[in-house]
């Protein structure tokens, strides 16, 4: 039998009426406290219901599409690119790190972290999370915010993931908790 969580006294009465039994093996191992409190289990860990999307300019980016003729951007052109992440964990204790990544059009990759100063992000080099040990949350934050100069014209492509606290980057593949978000744009120079 499957029991959610009940009050304790809805419990207690059904146990004491009898249209609530536990053998004596169950019994041993559960309490009405263990039976109120739900435990997370490896379907639970393991379902993907967190979701990441960047929004550029307003649009959101539902696939790893290159945004036309919104992806491609000119000199005077605006780019606004945020992150909105809505973050379900299976249980309150459940934590997980936010990882943002930016490719430039050479390949290197550049890591978003926050910083003390204006406009208190940073990338870096050093696979780092944006955010760790995070619960239930749904924020949206600035990625890129600023006007096209001359000199920086390429492909540009952007990734976020959620993953299990305090896993290096490189075990994403085992430790992923969300969709991996992706969006990519191109800086014209004329």
């Amino acid at each position: 039998m499957k029991l959610r969580k009940y009050h304790q006294t809805v419990l207690a009465t059904a146990l004491s009426l009898g249209l609530l039994t536990l053998s004596t093996s169950a019994a041993a191992f559960f309490t009405i406290d263990e039976l109120l409190t739900p435990t997370t289990t490896d379907k639970c860990e393991r379902d993907i219901t967190s979701d990441l999307k960047f929004v550029i300019n307003d649009t959101v980016v539902d696939k790893d599409v290159v945004l036309s003729p919104l992806g491609t951007f000119t000199i005077g052109n605006f780019l606004k690119i945020e992150l909105v992440e809505d973050l379900r964990v299976c249980v309150r204790y459940d934590r997980v790190d936010l990882w943002i990544a930016l490719e430039m059009p050479d390949g290197k990759r550049f890591f978003m972290v926050e910083s003390p100063l204006p406009p208190f992000v940073a990338f870096v080099l050093e696979p780092t999370p944006f955010k760790d040990k995070l619960g239930d949350e749904q924020n949206t934050h600035s990625v890129l915010n600023f006007e096209v100069v001359p000199g920086l014209g390429g492909t540009y492509r952007l990734f976020a993931a959620y993953s299990e606290a305090g896993k290096d980057i490189s075990e994403l593949l085992f430790t992923l908790r969300s969709n991996r978000a992706n969006a990519e744009v191109i800086l014209d120079n004329n």
